[in-house]
């Protein structure tokens, strides 16, 4: 395992089938564009911060989120977010964008800071069962879903779906939906459970 610590973020490696860690601290890739790909292999974020610049996929390698106080800060990402072990988990600020999260495990959960606003798909999926979430990140405040945004179960998911209140970070979430929140699944469980100071929808 090759364990990055801000400042030393570029190193040297010397296995083909490598494991590396961004640990607690800062990666600024600001005005930066990294690639992961067979040359990096998949990075891990264990309670780690990427701030600004964009991240990049390609040869099946990604971005992997462990169960810790992870976080991207105004980082575009140029593909999709894919948690996908139990209560792996990241915190979003600063804009940051992406394809589709796909919230695929047992207690996994995305925290957005006040006044961000989602214009892309979050799923939940997975056969797993438990609970996914989509919170504020440990402080209350405002959580957009903007005209082009998605929250919504995917057929064979086994496990409830919540959005706001307290799971992995907390903060009471007063929700604006300007967008889609829906469910694929017929049941009447799993559940989307909606846990709200105040909502309000366009039109």
């Amino acid at each position: 395992m090759v364990l990055v610590s801000p400042p030393m973020i570029m190193v040297s490696f010397w296995v083909s089938n490598r494991d590396t860690e961004i640990t607690p601290g800062t990666w600024d890739n600001s005005g930066q564009s990294f690639t992961f790909n067979n040359a990096t292999g998949s990075w891990t974020l264990n309670g780690g911060t990427i701030s600004g610049g964009s991240l990049n996929f390609a040869d099946g390698q990604m971005l992997v989120f462990a169960s810790n106080n992870n976080l991207l800060s105004g980082v575009t990402v140029n593909g999709d977010l894919t948690f996908n072990t139990v209560s792996a988990r990241t915190k979003l600020a600063g804009g940051t964008t992406f394809n589709t999260a796909h919230l695929a495990e047992n207690s996994t959960s995305l925290g957005f800071a006040p006044g961000e606003t989602l214009a892309t798909t979050v799923l939940f999926e997975g056969a797993a069962g438990g609970t996914r979430a989509v919170e504020m990140n440990g402080t209350s405040g405002t959580f957009t879903v903007g005209p082009t945004g998605v929250i919504r179960t995917a057929a064979g998911l086994g496990s409830n779906a919540q959005i706001g209140g307290s799971f992995q970070f907390g903060g009471a979430m007063t929700l604006i939906n300007n967008g889609l929140i829906s469910s694929q699944t017929s049941a009447q469980s799993p559940r989307i459970i909606i846990i709200l100071v105040a909502a309000s929808r366009a039109g």
